[in-house]
């Protein structure tokens, strides 16, 4: 898709020393463009009328993620050039107070540029991710340190496919796991972005402290099931949260819904795969090569 006018064009350096006395800019003058399709340049371009509706949301999505990012750089840059190198600070603060005002900001600069570098490959909701650990995994993995390696599924990415990597990591391997990792049988604390909704089939009040009450077709966002039947949860109208039962509700079909019956067809599928290869004879031991 890309490159599409207006989006890169969007990234500017950050202001020299130079031009240090001309950061002020009459916003007065100019109407903001908030949104990628108000360019104009991406008005004049025509393309808005050849893109989709999809293709036109990713695009004012990466608008966001560059503009967000370029207005982060240029705070940076005005708090380190323009503040923290000032020599009229450096005279009126004493080392302590300058230390603590500006720790580690350069640092921070520093480290953001590089992160600025990364190009995005993929993408997908965080509640479609799986991740299996080295030690899990059906393949030969020569030259491996199984304990630094896991396989990162992305069930449906924004292509609406399911794409497979296999990374070799330095200490943030947990954090995958942790993220990818969903246990049954246990409790279970729900995101806020990722809640799932039920609706009231019966009229409850509460009697005890900390239940909902609730009346016929009431709406609740779930914060959390529990294995005893109990729900918690908070009323979309009016947001009052409390506990109710679980036989008094039906789930509403929702996105999240939709993410679940997604994992769940991949588990299967997975799980089909295996058996196909079992009965065949065995598993096709495939091998891969790590490099460092």
């Amino acid at each position: 898709m890309l490159p599409l006018p207006g989006l890169v064009d969007k990234l500017i350096d950050s202001p020299s020393k130079k031009n240090s006395n001309c950061m002020c800019v009459d916003t007065k003058k100019k109407s903001p463009e908030n949104l990628w399709q108000d360019r104009n340049i991406v008005r004049d371009s025509g393309i808005l009328s050849r893109l989709r509706k999809e293709k036109l949301k990713l695009q004012e999505h990466l608008y966001e993620v560059v503009t967000s990012d370029q207005t982060y750089h240029q705070s940076l840059s005005v708090a380190v050039e323009h503040f923290q190198e000032s020599p009229v600070l450096k005279e009126a603060l004493a080392p302590r107070d300058r230390k603590s005002l500006f720790s580690s900001i350069a640092k921070i600069k520093e480290i953001s540029q590089r992160l600025d570098q990364f190009v995005v490959q993929d993408y997908v909701h965080r509640s479609l991710i799986e991740v299996t650990e080295g030690t899990d995994l059906e393949e030969e993995l020569e030259g491996c340190e199984l304990n630094r390696i896991f396989q990162l599924d992305l069930l449906h990415n924004h292509r609406s496919t399911t794409s497979q990597l296999l990374l070799q990591t330095k200490a943030e391997k947990d954090l995958w796991v942790d993220l990818g990792g969903r246990r049954d049988g246990q409790d279970t604390v729900y995101e806020e972005w990722d809640f799932p909704q039920v609706r009231y089939i019966e009229v409850y009040n509460g009697q005890q402290q900390g239940e909902l009450s609730l009346q016929l077709g009431d709406m609740i966002n779930i914060i959390q099931n529990t294995t005893d039947g109990f729900l918690e949860g908070r009323r979309i109208q009016g947001g009052q949260p409390g506990w109710f039962s679980a036989a008094c509700v039906v789930e509403i079909t929702n996105e999240h819904v939709q993410r679940r019956h997604l994992r769940q067809r991949y588990h299967v599928l997975q799980t089909a795969t295996r058996l196909l290869k079992q009965r065949s004879g065995g598993l096709e031991q495939r091998t891969t090569t790590c490099f460092k």
